[in-house]
């Protein structure tokens, strides 16, 4: 006996089940399509940040960083700063990343600030693995109040996880064209 999916109540369900979920997606984590890119700045893994040949900042377990100046306009808004991280993520571990991100501006002023922490895996035999993780966090979104030069200051506490890189990027929606 075969069973028609097609055309029954149970197909429409399950389709427009299938959409809702789609646009919750969409909502909740954005298109990243629909961004591009301002500036973006690398985490190494010995804590610091790799600036050309050099490689500066802070310690294995936090580290504090500047990173600028970086050209922002209100046109440019909203603007997004979001991040990878890759971590090597211990069995049975309920060690995870965070970040903490501030935008301010050439006297210091603080603009915007944000925070995001990777949230735990939710299957049981996820968390049972030793491996390397990377994870997408969207940090926040900000209104640039001025034309002018800001600083990105990160902070990231791997919370013994160990971070092994990371990028910072800060972007902005792209630019719908006009028809006339």
């Amino acid at each position: 006996m075969a069973v028609e999916v097609r055309g029954s109540p149970i197909g429409l369900v399950l389709g427009v089940g299938a959409a809702a979920i789609a646009i919750v997606v969409l909502l909740l984590f954005g298109d990243s399509s629909s961004y591009e890119d301002i500036a973006s700045f690398d985490l190494e893994p010995s804590g610091g940040v790799k600036i050309g040949p050099v490689t500066v900042g802070g310690g294995p377990q936090k580290r504090k960083d500047r990173f600028g100046p970086i050209e922002l306009t209100p046109e440019m808004n909203p603007v997004r700063v979001s991040a990878r991280l890759w971590y090597y993520r211990r069995s049975a571990s309920l060690h995870r990343p965070s970040i903490y991100t501030k935008i301010s501006s050439e006297s210091g002023e603080t603009v915007w600030e944000g925070s995001a922490t990777v949230a735990r895996p939710r299957s049981k035999s996820q968390r049972k693995k030793d491996r390397t993780v990377s994870k997408h966090l969207t940090v926040g979104k900000f209104s640039v109040p001025a034309a002018g030069r800001y600083y990105l200051d990160v902070e990231t506490n791997d919370d013994r996880a160990r971070i092994k890189s990371g990028r910072v990027t800060v972007s902005r929606t792209k630019q719908q064209s006009k028809s006339d």
